[in-house]
């Protein structure tokens, strides 16, 4: 069984807690190792006990607390080259860190874990598939994403569970207050995930077997809870399926711990 969970989501910070009820996976770290810890203890969890701190990339609200969180509690940082190489680390933490490549799976003790490449403007950003090595259910992670790319959607497809980017509501963003070269990153090929573009995958995915999914990374600047919300239950309910007992959406919020989402 595998129980998945944000501690923090969006623009101010991301970070993630996977667990099969023995071993503990964070993805990213993007606000301070203060504020993880406190999060975690709150859970009932030893910020020490942590088998993996997975990255996706290295903007900074990714990595924020990743070098002292593994220096204070000895984490096994997961990365690969590209990213490792532009991250603000101290050279003991870069040069102990687990080199990981796209498509090679790996195992965290009884949990197979699979990188995939995202479309994003990062130096060689990834998402994640975990495998719970007993149930063989599959929990898929795709933050930060400017489109759901064909690799995205295969390495996702059949997933049990979903975490994935709704950033922004587009009417928002264009107009919003952001300069025009921002709003056009943001809204690009590289970029973020809108709230539409979000829901019709999250509908392609639960007609693939999908029977969990969250929505993260809402802009807090463009976006809105009940917009991400609303966008995606429109999309199931275009399908035929009602957010319930079979189908289970949510919504990460921005700066405390989640719903627990279990498969």
């Amino acid at each position: 069984m595998l129980t998945f969970r944000t501690l923090f989501s969006g623009s101010t910070g991301n970070c993630s807690l996977i667990t099969d009820g023995r071993i503990r996976i964070l993805v990213d770290a993007g606000v301070s190792c203060k504020r993880i810890t406190e999060a975690l203890r709150e859970l009932g969890e030893d910020p020490s006990k942590l088998d993996a701190l997975l990255i996706t990339h290295e903007h900074s609200d990714h990595v924020k607390g990743v070098d002292v969180l593994v220096r204070k509690f000895g984490v096994p940082l997961y990365a690969n080259p590209a990213t490792l190489s532009f991250m603000p680390l101290s050279d003991k933490v870069s040069h102990g860190a687990r080199l990981i490549e796209n498509s090679a799976p790996f195992t965290v003790g009884d949990i197979e874990v699979t990188p995939f490449s995202t479309p994003h403007d990062a130096a060689d950003p990834l998402g994640f598939v975990f495998r719970d090595g007993h149930t063989l259910k599959t929990l898929g992670y795709a933050s930060d994403l400017g489109h759901v790319s064909r690799e995205v959607a295969n390495a996702l497809s059949g997933c049990d569970a979903l975490y994935i980017e709704s950033n922004h509501d587009l009417d928002m963003l264009y107009s919003g207050r952001y300069p025009q070269s921002l709003k056009r990153r943001v809204a690009g090929k590289r970029g973020h995930l809108s709230n539409d573009d979000c829901a019709a995958f999250l509908a392609h995915s639960v007609e693939m077997g999908t029977t969990r999914a969250m929505l993260g990374h809402l802009s807090r600047e463009n976006n809105l809870p009940s917009l991400a919300y609303g966008a995606g239950r429109a999309a199931l309910l275009e399908c035929g399926v009602t957010d319930g007992d079979d189908v289970r959406l949510f919504v990460s919020p921005a700066s405390y711990t989640s719903e627990a989402i279990t498969v």
